[in-house]
């Protein structure tokens, strides 16, 4: 009582004592004990600890510090990542952007409108991130360092966006302004320059993944944005609570469909980091019909397209449903040990010789992970309002990865997945350290401090040597087979590499090599054939009897398809004479009887119909174009072409006008075919 202060002052929210920002806060936002309060701690500056939103803004200075420090930050990203730009484009690149050079931006960017619709990553084709490349289709494929430069400066972009939310975050709670500051830099500088995304940010056709990130976090903004003001104006903040969610989700699955995860990730903030943040009566519903509705809708949907997108493909995986859910409860845990305790040579592109769970002991590892990945969300659940940093941390991490490392059957392994998921563990860590630092003393905090600053510099140093050996293609390549002897990726990348400095036998022979370790593997076979294309005669081929035994029981992949078609696509420009075209229909009939290439039939029937065009045999090529049944003007005209050359009249006038409905039908889709289409009606008036 000799203090002055009232008996019934209740001190628990003492932000000099509270070990985390996010703790017991829902009492502050109740407007009647928060004028209690605010008399009981009685000075304007012990009100900025308790609740910088009621207390006031930072003064100058601190805003000064943070723009400073973020520019810093940036920078620093950004020249980190400066020796990886020189690095070449890779796998997935060429296939998703070879369109690329059907676009004329110097004629108004003809093509452009159908290069954005011709996505294939997935049903959706992400326009957002296709109209993103379209755009910087003069540097294709001559200037990789183009793209990848445009990937650097979207990643800082998103690192910009990370510092924003975790600030937000820090406005919702009680914590000091120097925690205000620092925090948000922590973790920032931690996401931006960890080595975990370093096979996102420059592997070019992992834009998708930028994007997509950049829109959530874009929409995680204006969410908080809008929580912060819900007690001011409370229409004001709901509609911004809405654009954030709406247009977030709207337009990250239009780059990549893991944006869909929003809502759930938004749950995860509430449930745990915001859990006593108050929520007026109105918020129940609206988180209902923004936030569990879509949810709900998305489980629905795939509910009824379970066999469709789930259950069927997997008829063309090397492995099952089941195996793959085994193999991700170890793959997660590899993930998260990557990102708290990465090391030098874990990290790279190709990960396909990680070892199938093929049951709960096969490998001893796969029971213990998949409880422990059941267990910590069990308990992260349980304890989230008691614990709800860790709850947050193992809470959106599962989130994020809901989509890419569940059910569906996507390859197992790859480090971009946890672009966006990192970012909770990497929150969770840096408030441990600051709360261990703020807690620690004299030579102990001097210990802890040196060892937070070397450990953030071989972190550093990591994501240095990765992006420089990201800019060293030759190296790269060297180093991946090396490090990776049973990664059938890493060997093929190698053989890329060889054929790029000419060195075409080595390629043959490293490919025959790798061959004879991975029979099952169709690419290596059609990569040989195409090899006599660059090479020669010289370059020794597969005879027919090995191509038809080969490809007739080979696993699933879209490698030959790959190959066949730059095989084919030289053919028509009079090349590749030197290569027998026997061999190559061999190896197509081959495929197109193996069961799990099924999916790629149709595709086989138009590389069949290229093919048979290029050797003049018109009817075949026409009837196989038929066998495809692909509703699509270049394949229309394309009839339309080989029926005239045929002799077929009647067969290409009935294409020609199938053309002209598909375009007429979709002229956004398909304007850029109106050319087209006017030369070969010329062409068939003049015929009659």
């Amino acid at each position: 009582m000799g203090s002055g202060k009232s008996a019934s002052c209740d001190h628990s929210l003492n932000p000099r004592t509270e070990p985390f920002p996010w703790a017991n806060t829902r009492r502050l936002y109740q407007h009647d004990h928060l004028r209690k309060r605010l008399r009981c701690q009685g000075s304007h500056n012990n009100v900025a600890l308790v609740f910088p939103m009621v207390a006031g803004s930072p003064p100058k200075r601190w805003h000064q510090i943070r723009s400073v420090g973020l520019l810093g930050v940036v920078l620093a990203t950004v020249a980190l990542y400066v020796p990886g730009l020189s690095g070449a484009f890779l796998l997935d690149d060429y296939e998703n952007l070879k369109g690329l050079s059907h676009v004329r931006c110097e004629e108004g960017c003809s093509g452009l409108l159908e290069f954005v619709l011709s996505g294939i990553s997935s049903g959706l084709g992400r326009p957002i991130a296709m109209l993103s490349f379209g755009l910087q289709a003069p540097a294709w494929p001559s200037s990789p360092v183009a793209f990848k430069l445009v990937n650097v400066l979207l990643h800082s972009l998103n690192g910009v966006l990370v510092y924003l939310v975790v600030t937000k975050l820090l406005r919702l709670s009680a914590v000091s302004r120097d925690q205000q500051t620092l925090l948000p830099l922590l973790v920032a500088g931690l996401w931006l320059m960890h080595p975990i995304h370093v096979s996102t940010v420059l592997y070019t056709i992992q834009r998708m993944t930028e994007l997509s990130a950049f829109f959530s976090l874009a929409g995680l903004n204006l969410y908080l944005l809008g929580r912060s003001k819900l007690l001011e104006n409370p229409r004001k903040a709901y509609m911004w609570m809405s654009s954030g969610v709406i247009g977030g989700a709207g337009l990250g699955v239009l780059s990549k469909e893991s944006a869909l995860l929003l809502p759930l990730l938004i749950l995860v903030l509430e449930a745990t980091l915001l859990c006593d943040v108050h929520k007026p009566r109105g918020w129940r519903l609206w988180s209902l019909l923004l936030l569990w509705l879509p949810l709900a809708g998305a489980v629905v949907y795939l509910a009824t397209k379970l066999n469709t997108l789930v259950l069927n493909p997997y008829d063309y995986r090397e492995f099952t449903l089941k195996e793959r859910l085994l193999t991700e409860g170890r793959i997660v845990f590899d993930y998260a040990g990557k990102i708290l305790l990465p090391r030098v040579g874990e990290f790279g592109l190709f990960h396909d010789d990680f070892t199938l769970s093929r049951g709960w002991l096969s490998p001893l590892t796969t029971l213990p992970a998949v409880a422990g990945v059941l267990l910590l969300n069990a308990g992260a659940i349980f304890y989230r309002k008691k614990a709800p940093i860790a709850s947050f941390a193992v809470l959106w991490f599962t989130a994020g990865h809901l989509l890419e490392s569940t059910i569906f059957p996507l390859e197992l392994y790859f480090e971009h997945r946890n672009y966006l998921p990192s970012f909770g563990l990497l929150l969770a860590i840096s408030l441990y350290v600051i709360s261990a630092l703020n807690k620690s003393r004299g030579r102990l905090k001097a210990g802890l401090t040196g060892l937070v600053l070397f450990a953030a510099m071989g972190m550093v140093l990591i994501t240095l040597l990765e992006a420089r050996l990201w800019g060293n293609p030759a190296l790269q390549a060297t180093v991946w087979a090396e490090e990776k002897p049973d990664s059938l990726r890493a060997q093929s990348r190698l053989g890329e590499f060889y054929i790029a400095i000419r060195q075409h036998q080595h390629a043959a022979d490293l490919y025959e090599q790798v061959a004879s370790r991975f029979p099952l593997d169709a690419g290596l076979h059609a990569f040989r054939l195409a090899l006599r294309c660059r090479g020669g005669e010289t370059v020794s081929i597969p005879s027919s009897d090995i191509l038809v035994q080969r490809l007739e029981t080979a696993r699933y992949s879209t490698a030959p398809l790959v190959a066949f078609d730059d095989i084919i696509t030289k053919l028509e420009a009079g090349h590749c004479q030197m290569l027998p075209t026997e061999a190559v229909l061999v190896s197509l009939d081959a495929l197109a009887k193996n069961r799990a290439f099924a999916p790629q039939r149709t595709n086989l029937h138009l590389l069949r119909g290229r093919l048979f065009a290029t050797l003049g045999r018109y009817a075949e090529a026409v009837a196989e174009f038929e066998h495809a049944s692909i509703d699509h003007p270049a394949v229309a005209l394309a009839q339309v072409q080989w029926s005239y050359r045929a002799g077929n009249i009647p067969a290409a006038k009935k294409h020609f006008h199938r053309a002209e409905r598909l375009i007429r039908d979709s002229p956004l889709r398909f304007g850029s075919y109106n050319s087209q289409l006017q030369k070969t009606g010329t062409l068939l008036h003049e015929h009659n």
